[in-house]
């Protein structure tokens, strides 16, 4: 093994400002001879960016993208009673799909797995080779599963177990495992819902001879989600979508996930009386779960373009990396929305019709549950489920963000709407567009949501963004997006708050940090309630009553310092 620097996994290594940059794995495994019947998988949840993966000086697979699994066979390139050298290339190569990131390195867990040759497929887009198709009908659950094996036999016996959240067995079935679906019924079902996230258990287990060769367990919910005109629906019942974007790239992990700071944050997210939540990158499986859990709703925003100019390898490659988001979060009942690109026109204005529409059609052959749009230049020639209107910009554009969502007042689809704005601690000039500083971002929001008020066709609103992450270093910007609702203290911003008050139904009192260094502070509060009165330090003053028809209270002229003890009631 060559000398290098011993680290642990999962390992990134930020590279901002070079144009190509690579690292190198080693490891060496103990090939058996018991292992000579079996075969030998390497299982990657996550490499930034590109992957070839070596053993000793064979090339035996290789992976572009970096936020999906995927699985090597490298039976072929080992031999038993020896020790196989497994070398890992990572490459961050921006130029790829247009997939920009600015971390490589492995950073999310390796496994091997010692698999007999029948087993659940390891070969299908990096996915557990088992889908999962749910529906209710007068109270019965229809399950529809999808099992794909490798290398079957006529008397293989792939038997589907279902039990319900106290481990009941409700239903069980036995097939051949070439049979293409299994149906079951369930009675009494209880729905996957926002209010109730139920979730069943689906065990598969494929046996043969007496033998089990193959066992898996998979989480799901018995959930609808649909379209309907210019609503969603969950369940047959409309609903709107309120949440918060998502960015997997963390200012201290980049992209290694902490479940525990995962799992914090989304319970935030439930907290400010969200519903969904709006995720750049795909995340990780178990963040997923946390969301099924929870149940919150989840849309994936893949964010590479697509453009008349690509070739027909980059087209086929991105048909890739979307197929391996699609399968690898198929089961998950969370999972609601998909954004398959953004559009991209050329300088002579055309569009990529035709390569949307086709990428469309692929994964809607597959997929027939979830809701499938594009970002960007989308024509009417271009299909797509939802109408998708994305403002990333300062105060100054509220009424370009009305303007653009009142052009969708009488389409036949949803709208969906994200917005948010950069935000840095003090003032600074470098910005041309604007102020960036905390308090005007709150003012933005305000009127953001304030506008929102006469625009009931809005079916879904994310508001971005709910953590700090990393960003590029271009002259002396920081490479902190300090947008975060929720900053790298787990603290939550005043502007939360703003939040909380358009998606909950919760009654609260916010009072927002104050600037003591002004020299006549101001004291702002949100709340959800119409009016509110102030009393400081008790019984010394008399309160002070105001009313807002959007819960946003200031108050002026308050003789008020550091240690006065403000209670509002």
């Amino acid at each position: 093994m060559q000398k290098g620097e011993k680290v642990q996994l999962p390992h990134v290594v930020d590279y901002f400002g070079q144009p190509w940059f690579s690292c190198v794995y080693q490891k060496e495994i103990p090939i058996p001879t018991a292992l000579r019947q079996r075969e030998m998988w390497l299982e990657f949840e996550g490499v930034a960016g590109k992957a070839d993966v070596y053993v000793g000086q064979e090339l035996c697979h290789s992976h572009r993208g970096s936020f999906t699994s995927f699985r090597c066979n490298i039976t072929p390139f080992i031999e038993c009673d020896t020790v196989a050298l497994v070398s890992v290339v990572v490459s961050a190569d921006e130029s790829e799909s247009h997939d920009v990131f600015f971390s490589a390195g492995i950073y999310g867990k390796v496994s091997l797995h010692i698999a007999d040759k029948s087993r659940f497929s390891f070969k299908d887009f990096g996915s557990d080779g088992i889908y999962i198709d749910t529906r209710i009908h007068e109270g019965f659950g229809l399950l529809s599963v999808e099992a794909l094996i490798d290398s079957p036999i006529n008397y293989d016996v792939l038997t589907y177990e279902v039990r319900d959240l106290d481990e009941n067995v409700v239903a069980m079935v036995k097939t051949h495992p070439r049979a293409a679906r299994a149906n079951i019924t369930v009675g009494d079902v209880k729905a996957w819902s926002v209010e109730n996230p139920y979730l069943y258990t689906l065990t598969c287990t494929l046996v043969r001879d007496g033998k089990m060769l193959d066992a898996s367990q998979i989480k799901f919910g018995f959930t609808h989600f649909s379209t309907e005109k210019s609503e969603f629906r969950l369940n047959g019942e409309p609903i709107k979508l309120n949440g918060f974007g998502v960015d997997r790239n963390r200012p201290e992990l980049g992209y290694v996930d902490d479940n525990s700071l995962n799992y914090t944050d989304i319970c935030r997210v439930k907290e400010l009386g969200a519903n969904f939540v709006w995720l750049h990158q795909n995340h990780s499986d178990e963040y997923y779960t946390y969301l099924d859990e929870l149940g919150l709703l989840s849309g994936i925003n893949i964010d590479e373009c697509i453009t008349a100019d690509m070739t027909d390898d980059e087209f086929e490659l991105m048909k890739t990396r979307v197929s391996e988001i699609v399968r690898q979060t198929y089961n998950h009942p969370s999972v609601v929305l998909i954004k398959l690109g953004n559009i991209q026109k050329r300088n002579d204005g055309e569009l990529p019709v035709e390569r949307a529409n086709e990428l469309y059609e692929c994964i809607r052959e597959f997929d027939k549950k979830r809701c499938l749009f594009f970002g960007g230049d989308i024509g009417d020639e271009i299909t797509s489920d939802i109408i998708f209107v994305e403002k990333d910009t300062d105060f100054a554009f509220v009424d370009d963000i009305s303007g653009r969502l009142l052009e969708h007042k009488d389409a036949d689809k949803p709208v969906f709407l994200t917005f948010g704005m950069p935000a840095l601690s003090k003032h600074c000039e470098m910005f041309t567009r604007g102020d960036m500083s905390l308090e005007y971002r709150e003012q933005f929001f305000e009127q953001v949501f304030d506008m929102l008020k006469d625009k009931p066709f809005v079916s879904a609103v994310a508001v971005e963004s709910l953590n700090e992450y990393k960003t590029g270093s271009v002259d002396n910007y920081e490479r902190i997006n300090h947008c975060g609702l929720i900053n790298t203290e787990s603290e939550l911003a005043d502007v939360a708050f703003i939040c909380k008050r358009n998606f909950s139904d919760d009654d609260f009192v916010h009072i927002c940090n104050i600037d003591f260094s002004r020299r006549e502070p101001v004291l702002k509060i949100y709340s959800s309630r119409d009016e509110i009165q102030v009393i400081l330090n008790d019984k010394e003053n008399k309160p002070v009553k105001k009313t807002s028809a959007n819960g946003v209270f200031v108050f002026e002229g308050l003789k008020i310092r550091e240690k006065t003890k403000i209670t509002v009631i």
